[in-house]
């Protein structure tokens, strides 16, 4: 019974400050919160344990606190246990997660220069599979691409173009369009919009930022009533 587990628990630590068993019984306690879903006991446990000496504890406590964070969408905590996680970790295993999620995470925040270098670091594992590569270089790609550096976003999204995931592909090809317009080839541009909207029209967001590219390839290209008629549609 777990209810009857934190009364014992709580009353060894409440007899025994300094004993023996008191980071056992606090990480035990705060497992038990953790699968009650009390977050918040849970949380302020495993901030105990990883403030202490390295044990056997720091990385399991470590893991839960980032998987709290996440559900808490609190990205900047989250990050700060990902970066002790990896420094901290006897296990490999371990580090590439922290690598991995922390890539995923200064993507999504848009520091783009801490995302590439974990996308530089997930890459040099030895335990990164093709899923993990492929969402690497997806990373990258966008990050070159907010950096204004068209040639080595590009470079990097033509590596994505035989992806399965047709996410993938149709952001893929809206980069695709993106690129030949800034390369001034308009009827290229069309094409791959084009393909875009016909291939996958369930991605609304790209298939609606493709037409915009449209738009503008038509307006270079002097056809105006094209243009005109793109964008008020």
């Amino acid at each position: 019974n777990l209810d009857r587990a934190v009364v014992a628990f709580d009353n060894y630590l409440e007899k025994f400050p300094k004993g023996v068993f008191v980071m056992n019984s606090k990480f035990l306690l705060a497992e038990i919160y953790y699968k009650k879903n009390d977050f918040y006991k849970a949380k302020e446990l495993y901030n105990y344990i990883i403030s202490q000496s390295q044990s056997q504890f720091t990385e399991q406590s470590l893991l839960r606190l980032y998987n709290i964070y996440i559900n808490e969408e609190s990205q900047t905590d989250a990050i700060k246990v990902l970066l002790e996680l990896e420094s901290k970790s006897e296990y490999q295993q371990n580090v590439f997660f922290a690598q991995t999620k922390l890539m995923e995470l200064y993507s999504k925040l848009n520091n783009n220069q801490d995302a590439l270098k974990y996308v530089d670091k997930v890459k040099k594992s030895k335990l990164v599979d093709e899923d993990v590569l492929e969402m690497a270089t997806l990373i990258s790609s966008r990050s070159y691409f907010a950096m204004n550096e068209y040639d080595r976003s590009k470079s990097e999204y033509m590596k994505l173009k035989e992806s399965k995931k047709s996410s993938i592909k149709a952001e893929y090809l809206y980069h695709l369009a993106v690129f030949y317009n800034r390369d001034k080839k308009y009827d290229r541009s069309n094409q791959i919009v084009s393909e875009l909207a016909s291939q996958f029209p369930q991605y609304k967001n790209w298939a609606g930022k493709s037409l915009l590219i449209m738009a503008k390839n038509y307006f270079y290209l002097k056809d105006y009533y094209q243009s005109n008629f793109i964008i008020k549609s």
